[in-house]
């Protein structure tokens, strides 16, 4: 049983200058001037006021407390799997345990994976007459996002347990947009995606992307 979400949820991509759990794929692009360029892309989610969503291609400032992070990097006209997986404990039962003179129950614990899996490309952008100060770049990316909630149920006789649900929330987007400049400031997000999982609550997708090899 799926519980519904009380807040939306914003799932960021920002620019940073570390990369953790990506693992890159061959580049074969014909973008003669970025060849060999690096850039860094950081997936973040985060909780959101459902009032306040923003829309596709706002600019907005990255999420104060997020919920999952995720780094990975890409060179122009190539492709980065980025994936930042959690494990998630929960009470998934009672082993009787009897003896002599007592009987009690030993905890059994489960596991469930929570967090991001995105493939992300990153090519020239497309729109025409788009300036080169500051650069365009159009970002492909395509992934999941899953967030694992437990539930409190009793059975009679037995000590309470917990009931995992798994919301995975896929996530495509294709949207031309500006290079970050990766000052110490911090550049904004650019919106790029949206899917509703309930009437109350969304999980957003913005991008920061910032070059590091220079």
């Amino acid at each position: 049983m799926l519980t519904t979400l009380s807040r939306a949820l914003v799932i960021a991509l920002l620019g940073t200058a570390a990369s953790t759990a990506v693992t890159p794929l061959p580049a074969t692009g014909t973008m003669q001037q970025e060849n060999g360029a690096v850039f860094e892309i950081e997936v973040v989610v985060a909780p959101v006021d459902p009032a306040a969503l923003p829309r596709i291609g706002q600019q907005m400032d990255p999420p104060v407390k997020p919920v999952f992070v995720a780094r990975g990097t890409c060179t122009m006209d190539g492709s980065a799997q980025i994936s930042a997986l959690h494990e998630r404990q929960y009470l998934a039962g009672w082993q009787p345990i009897v003896g002599h003179t007592v009987v009690g129950y030993l905890p059994l614990v489960d596991l469930r994976h929570e967090g991001v899996e995105f493939a992300a490309t990153l090519s020239e952008s497309s729109t025409p007459g788009a300036p080169r100060a500051p650069a365009r770049v159009r970002l492909e990316m395509t992934g999941a996002v899953s967030r694992v909630t437990l539930r409190t149920f009793e059975t009679e006789g037995v000590p309470a347990m917990e009931l995992p649900s798994t919301f995975t929330l896929p996530v495509t987007a294709v949207l031309d947009m500006p290079l970050g400049s990766g000052s110490p400031g911090g550049d904004r997000l650019t919106v790029v995606a949206a899917i509703a999982i309930a009437t109350d609550g969304a999980w957003w997708v913005g991008a920061r992307i910032v070059r590091v090899d220079r």
